[in-house]
């Protein structure tokens, strides 16, 4: 039974918050307070907090060693890449050929990108790297981009010298300047070299064993505001006070960039949604709802308002054939405590529990939504306030992927629950390693125990 979630809320927190998946496929008026400021999910940490011990290990300033040759070949009907989706193969910058090895896996072997380009990318299997070379112009602005991130994604980004030295990625914060290399789960470095040469973008998972889709970009920075974020960010470059994640007013405007303006938590909807045969089909966000512009498809079909104080929202979620899905709440106003809870499509009562998105409290969660059989599942979930709260909220539905094989462990899964062969039983993040068997059995990158 796959027991691995990932705390997107909790600082530090990779697979911190455990717990145990319910097998629901066996079941059949005043103003509200002022939205909370958004603080970005922490995947990874503030700039005063000491890593953990289970940090994935950053390579040191030269990394030139040759990579283990544990990549599988690319089987015959491998999947293309596609934007949004955990990879299922290499990219064609790690693809094997008759010729060779043209893996991008070390400085020495490095590939290339122009200034302007952009490049579809993954990194798979798990502890795969990529380096990428670019030449920049000294005195020069320059931003590097990892984008369009599936939802269970999450890159890490640093920029090196021509010796492989880092000069930026690894000091964490909340903008995107500096050495910082991630506002959120996708990856960005603005970097202003002073001569003019070589340089290396290097990239891998933020865990040692996941895996990510993602687009590189490599540009010329521009920011015409001053507030930090470039013209690929910002949704108004004109306007120093709009940018990603500032702190929205309600009703003033789209002030952060979500492509909405967040609603007043007193609004009334202009939707009957109060039962289940009115129930509003919750959307299945394409990528990473906390990616800093790929949010708004999210934001526009899925925020709702408690208001007045005894409404009650009802959402349809269906579950394909062996298959899970996983609903957060990502954003809520301050002052509005609100309790979600999840229906079988017969309207039994499976789970319920007071939703915080800022809790480190497996309780303050839904658990994966399962659905082992072979017919798809439908599911309804109810959020209500307590009391006299008004407010408004935002729920986010993403996949966990599929189970082909069975063993309760699914393909796009967080990184230390997720299903690397989703076709044999026995390989899996629970399965005990066979040194030297060619077979990654545990799912953590490595043919090791």
């Amino acid at each position: 039974m796959n027991t691995g979630i990932k705390n997107k809320h909790s600082q530090w927190m990779i697979i911190s918050l455990m717990v145990m998946s319910l097998a629901l496929g066996a079941c059949g008026g005043g103003d509200s307070a002022a939205p909370a400021p958004v603080t970005p999910p922490a995947s990874k940490p503030p700039a005063d907090d000491t890593p953990p011990d289970n940090k994935p290990p950053v390579q040191g300033p030269i990394d030139d060693a040759p990579p283990l040759d544990l990549k599988p070949p690319r089987p015959d009907n491998a999947p293309p890449l596609q934007a949004f989706s955990p990879p299922e193969r290499e990219d064609s910058f790690d693809a094997i050929v008759d010729e060779g090895d043209t893996r991008d896996d070390t400085r020495l072997t490095a590939s290339l990108i122009t200034i302007g380009e952009v490049q579809e990318r993954s990194l798979w299997p798990a502890a795969d790297v990529d380096w990428i070379k670019v030449e920049l112009i000294a005195d020069t602005a320059y931003e590097f981009s990892a984008s369009k991130l599936c939802a269970t994604c999450d890159t890490m980004m640093t920029l090196r010298n021509a010796s492989g030295i880092e000069l930026a990625g690894t000091e964490p914060g909340l903008r995107l300047d500096g050495a910082q290399d991630w506002i959120n789960y996708d990856s960005n470095i603005q970097y202003t070299p002073t001569a003019s040469g070589t340089f290396y973008i290097r990239m891998q998972n933020y865990s040692d064993n996941g895996v990510s889709y993602y687009e590189l970009g490599a540009r010329v920075l521009v920011d015409a505001d001053g507030d930090g974020y470039s013209t690929y960010h910002d949704c108004d470059d004109a306007n120093p006070l709009i940018f990603p994640y500032q702190i929205e007013t309600a009703g003033n405007g789209d002030q952060d960039c979500s492509g909405t303006d967040w609603p007043l938590g007193t609004v009334v909807e202009g939707v009957s949604d109060n039962d289940t045969g009115t129930a509003v089909v919750m959307y299945e966000t394409l990528g990473d709802p906390f990616e800093i512009i790929w949010r708004k498809d999210t934001y526009l079909a899925n925020t709702r308002t408690i208001a007045p104080a005894d409404d009650i929202d009802y959402f349809k979620v269906t579950v394909p054939a062996y298959s899970a899905r996983y609903v957060e709440i990502v954003r809520l106003d301050a002052g509005l405590s609100l309790t979600g809870t999840l229906y079988d499509v017969e309207g039994l009562e499976l789970y319920t529990t007071v939703l915080d998105p800022n809790s480190t409290d497996p309780a303050a969660y839904f658990p994966q939504i399962n659905n082992p059989t072979e017919f798809e599942k439908i599911f309804y979930i109810s959020f209500t306030g307590a009391g006299t709260d008004t407010g408004a909220y935002l729920p986010v539905l993403y996949s966990a992927g599929d189970d082909e094989d069975g063993d309760r462990h699914y393909s796009q899964d967080w990184e230390r629950a997720r299903d690397c062969d989703d076709y044999v039983f026995l390989v899996n993040p629970d399965e005990k390693e066979v040194r030297g068997d060619d077979t990654d059995s545990n799912c953590n990158g490595l043919d090791n125990s």
